[in-house]
């Protein structure tokens, strides 16, 4: 009886577990670092990070204090919602793209890559009316 009790549900991330998980991911992403090396900053594996990251794993909150003081934000940042009316885009290209655009910004040169990116999304024939 308690197996099938166990199959029949499966347990869901909790919402908050998944925002949390998805801010983890984002601020690992802009702090630059990889899954390995952020395991190795407070002692676990990756594949426990990747477990925070999808929400499997709920964070506690001194967990949070680890990672925020690794990556260098605060705690409250892991349990922000997304702004109303936001759209959510995931995976780790957006983190990247955000990254990479951060950069772009710090460079003074944000505005040169996106011409660029269009022109290539242009010629690409993917290119529509909506602009970045």
């Amino acid at each position: 009886m308690r197996d099938r009790i166990r199959k029949d549900h499966k347990r869901k991330p909790h919402p908050v577990d998944v925002i949390a998980g998805r801010n983890l991911k984002l601020a690992r992403s802009r702090a630059g670092f990889s899954q390995e090396r952020l395991g190795k900053a407070v002692g676990l594996t990756f594949q426990q990070i990747q477990k925070y990251e999808r929400g499997a794993n709920r964070m506690s909150l001194s967990r949070a204090a680890e990672f925020a003081a690794v990556l260098g934000i605060s705690v409250s940042d892991f349990f922000d919602p997304p702004p109303a009316g936001s759209i959510h885009i995931g995976g780790s290209g957006y983190a990247r793209w955000i990254a990479l655009y951060q950069k772009a910004l710090d460079a003074g040169i944000a505005t040169e890559v996106c011409r660029i990116t269009r022109a290539i999304i242009s010629l690409r024939g993917g290119y529509g009316t909506r602009r970045a």
